[in-house]
């Protein structure tokens, strides 16, 4: 396949040619960078559904007097601030935290969680509104 390159890919392929790299390695970065954008692109989308209907549903359990403001202190006791919990829907108990949501909430999926009430520990100590 031959293709021409506009000037500005010229110059970042000799810029990154005088810094040692040959032109496979860097076109095979190039591709690396595109095959990862175009991965998170599909799963992401999907992934951000799920966790926005978990939270709506986490406020639906809130609102039926599933879980109260009154059990969070006792839930979110020893847990870092800033950091997003899983709430066991039946079990009211924290079952995975980390400062990632999407994370967390695979591990609560991973862990036989169907539907893991998602909460973020307030930065400070602040009153939370549910």
């Amino acid at each position: 396949m031959i293709f021409e390159l506009k000037p500005d890919q010229e110059r970042v392929l000799d810029q990154a040619v005088r810094s040692g790299m040959t032109p496979e390695e860097v076109l095979d970065q190039a591709f690396a960078v595109i095959q990862e954008q175009y991965r998170n692109e599909v799963w992401m989308p999907a992934d951000r559904e799920a966790i926005a209907a978990q939270i709506e549903e986490g406020f639906a359990q809130a609102e039926r007097g599933q879980l109260t403001a009154a059990d969070l202190p006792d839930l979110l006791k020893g847990i870092p601030p800033g950091a997003w919990v899983a709430i066991s829907e039946e079990q009211h108990k924290a079952i995975a935290f980390g400062v990632d949501a999407e994370a967390v909430h695979s591990e609560a999926l991973q862990k036989g969680e169907k539907l893991p009430l998602m909460v973020r520990v307030p930065d400070q100590n602040l009153p939370m509104f549910l």
